[in-house]
């Protein structure tokens, strides 16, 4: 007769059960909403730490090789490299405004790079593609990798000395 007793009973949850619940729903919904506050977007290295830019570049030609001169300002003692860009041309308004197209790269490491304390540094390319004109641009490399390279514009030289003989 016991046993029917207690299933005769209606189940009654026990008193502030119900609070509970709905403290609880409250607090997860209310940590949900606050974890997805705050900024968006992939994070930024603080401040100028770690960063360089350009100062100038520039170059000239001579004896068919390349000597490129430029300055890095900035926290330059984490360059990894120097990656220079290079597009024979055969004469300055042949293509204004035509994309880019690098047909020779040169990586020149910091090991390699004799920068003085002021960020300059002065290197010397001698081109496969001999041409009396060059399309170019440097590309500075950070040894940290999730910071951005630094390019400079794409910059023409010319050799001075007029076309060579073959072109």
């Amino acid at each position: 007769m016991k046993l029917q007793t207690l299933t005769s009973q209606r189940f009654a949850p026990p008193p502030g059960a119900l609070r509970i619940f709905i403290l609880c729903l409250v607090l997860t919904l209310a940590g949900a909403g606050i974890s997805a506050c705050g900024k968006k977007g992939d994070p930024k290295p603080p401040g100028e730490k770690n960063t360089f830019s350009w100062v100038y570049a520039d170059a000239n030609i001579s004896n068919e090789c390349i000597s490129l001169r430029g300055m890095l300002q900035g926290d330059y003692v984490n360059l990894e490299s120097i990656r220079l860009e290079l597009e024979p041309a055969g004469n300055i308004d042949d293509c204004i405004g035509c994309p880019f197209r690098p047909l020779e790269t040169e990586v020149f490491y910091a090991s390699d790079v004799a920068l003085s304390e002021t960020g300059e540094f002065t290197l010397l390319y001698c081109p496969e593609q001999k041409s009396h004109l060059y399309r170019w641009r440097l590309i500075a490399v950070n040894t940290y990798h999730t910071l951005p390279n630094i390019l400079t514009p794409v910059l023409t030289v010319e050799d001075q000395a007029g076309p060579l003989p073959w072109n």
